[in-house]
C-alpha cells in the first residue's frame, strides 16, 4: 500500500513552507501565486488532508447533521435537499441519519453526530423528551428542532408548521362542501404534530355544529399500512369523509376504501397533509394541506448557521411557525359537487 502524502511533501513540491499550505487548506489569506502553487502540488501529488486532525486544531468541521424519522417519506427528502443547498453555499456539508420512527434511535443519532464533530444538528423530531437535545445544545453543538416539539425544550430553536390552523382549515373545507360524518386518522399522539392536527379537527367540527363521535378518531403510524388498518376499522361507522394526518395515511386510506368496494370521493372523500408528487399522481389526485417543506429546510439551515457563526453571543431561542396551504384536487369531491370538471 502506498504511503500517504504529507503536508511536508506538498510544501516541498510547491516551494513554500508548511504554514502556507495550511493557510490554503483553511481558506486563509495567501498570495495568488503561492495559492496556485499549493493547489497545483495538491493535485499533482493527489494529497488528501486529514480532516479529523484539522477539525481538532480549528474546532470547526464544516459539517452539519440532519436527523429524519423516515427516509422513504419525500417530505423529509425535500427538507434535506433545501437545507443542504443553503449549507453548501456557505461551505458546509450535510450528513443524514434515519431513525425509523424510533425515539431511542433519535437520541443515538444525535450523539453519534456529536462524536463525529458536526458543527450543528437539525432534528426532525418524533417527540420524546428533550434531555439529550438540551444537553448537546448546551455543550456548544446547536440544535434546531423541526416538525415536532420535544418535551421540556430549553433554549432550542425550532421550525414548525401551524398544525392546529392547518387541520382546522382542512376539516372546514369538508364541512363547507357538505360532509357531516367526518373521521380523522391521526399520527401517533405522542407527537405534537398529530395532537395539534387532532385539536384543529375538533375545533372545526365544533364551530360547524357537527357532533363529535370519538369512535371516528383513529390513531395510526404515519404509514400507508397505518392508513389501511385505520380505514378497515372505520368503515362500520359509515364516514362520508376522512381527514388523514399525512400523505402516507391518505394513500393507505384510499387504497383500503377501494379494496372494500367503495369509491373516492363518491362514497368517501379523503384529504391529507404534506404535498408530494405522489399526491398528484394517485387516482383521484389528493386534496392536501401542503406543508412548505422547502421553506422549512431553508429556514432551519439558516437558523443553524446563525447559531454556528455567533456561538459566543447569547441569543434567545427562536420559534418559526410557517403556514400551510390548501390545495384542492379531486379526492374531496369539491369539483363534482359543483358540477365542474378538473
Amino acid at each position: 500500500m502506498a504511503s500517504k502524502v504529507t503536508i511536508i511533501e506538498v510544501a516541498k513540491e510547491a516551494g513554500v513552507g508548511t504554514s502556507t499550505v495550511s493557510r490554503v487548506l483553511n481558506a486563509q489569506s495567501v498570495s495568488h501565486e503561492k495559492r496556485q502553487a499549493v493547489l497545483h502540488a495538491i493535485r499533482k501529488l493527489n494529497y488528501r488532508p486529514n480532516l479529523m486532525a484539522r477539525n481538532l486544531r480549528t474546532n470547526v468541521s464544516k459539517i452539519c447533521g440532519l436527523v429524519i424519522p423516515d427516509i422513504c417519506n419525500s417530505f423529509f427528502g425535500q427538507i434535506a435537499g433545501a437545507a443542504g443547498a443553503i449549507l453548501e453555499k456557505q461551505g458546509y456539508e450535510l450528513i443524514i441519519a434515519n431513525t425509523g420512527q424510533k425515539t431511542e434511535k433519535q437520541n443515538d443519532a444525535m450523539q453519534t453526530m456529536v462524536s463525529r464533530q458536526v458543527d450543528g444538528i437539525m432534528l426532525c423530531a418524533i417527540g420524546g423528551k428533550a434531555n439529550v437535545a438540551n444537553q448537546i445544545n448546551k455543550d456548544d453543538c446547536p440544535i434546531v428542532v423541526i416538525d415536532n416539539k420535544l418535551d421540556n425544550m430549553q433554549d432550542l430553536d425550532s421550525v414548525m408548521v401551524d398544525n392546529v390552523k392547518s387541520a382546522y382549515s382542512l376539516t372546514e373545507h369538508l364541512c363547507m362542501i357538505g360532509y357531516r360524518r367526518i373521521a380523522i386518522i391521526t399520527g401517533p399522539l405522542e407527537q405534537s404534530s398529530a395532537l395539534e392536527r387532532l385539536l384543529g379537527y375538533r375545533r372545526a367540527l365544533a364551530d360547524y355544529n357537527l357532533q363529535l363521535d370519538e369512535e371516528m378518531i383513529r390513531e395510526a403510524d404515519f404509514t400507508i399500512r397505518g392508513g389501511r388498518d385505520a380505514v378497515s376499522s372505520l368503515l362500520y361507522k359509515k364516514p362520508d369523509a376522512i381527514v388523514a394526518a399525512n400523505n402516507h395515511l391518505a394513500i393507505g386510506a384510499i387504497t383500503e376504501i377501494r379494496k372494500s368496494g367503495f369509491e373516492v370521493p363518491d362514497d368517501i372523500a379523503v384529504v391529507g397533509f404534506d404535498d408530494t408528487e405522489v399526491g398528484e399522481l394517485i387516482d383521484p389526485p389528493l386534496t392536501i394541506m401542503s406543508q412548505p417543506a422547502v421553506e422549512i429546510g431553508e429556514t432551519a439551515a439558516r437558523l443553524l448557521l446563525h447559531r454556528i457563526c455567533n456561538e459566543n453571543e447569547t441569543i434567545p431561542s427562536q420559534e418559526r411557525v410557517l403556514p400551510a396551504r390548501l390545495i384542492v384536487r379531486s379526492s374531496c369531491g369539491f369539483y363534482k359537487k359543483l358540477g365542474q370538471i378538473v
